[in-house]
């Protein structure tokens, strides 16, 4: 047995897949549902049973405020607003009044 297929072979194939699926839509959807179980059963068990079964362990580390951090934040987004009030001030002396 000797297969050999041409490109215009293949591309008529892949032009039938359509017809194919139309001429059987109930079987298609049986299909495509099935499909979708399977890949949602899976992606579940990767994300959800197998991360419940591993043990983490904590690092030893713990969280630590740095309250000077915090203030540079602090101070950052006062300058943003200063800076947003001052640009909205002028741009709307700039605009015309009516």
């Amino acid at each position: 047995m000797d297969f050999h297929f041409s490109k215009i072979d293949i591309a008529k194939m892949f032009k039938k897949i359509p017809w194919l699926i139309a001429r059987n839509a109930f079987g298609a959807i049986l299909l495509f549902i099935f499909v979708d179980i399977i890949m949602g059963a899976f992606i579940f068990y990767k994300y959800a049973i197998i991360l419940d079964n591993k043990s983490f362990k904590a690092t030893g580390q713990s969280f630590i405020f740095k309250k000077d951090y915090y203030e540079k934040v602090l101070n950052q987004r006062e300058q943003n607003k200063k800076y947003l009030e001052s640009f909205l001030q002028s741009s709307q002396q700039e605009s015309p009044q009516e």
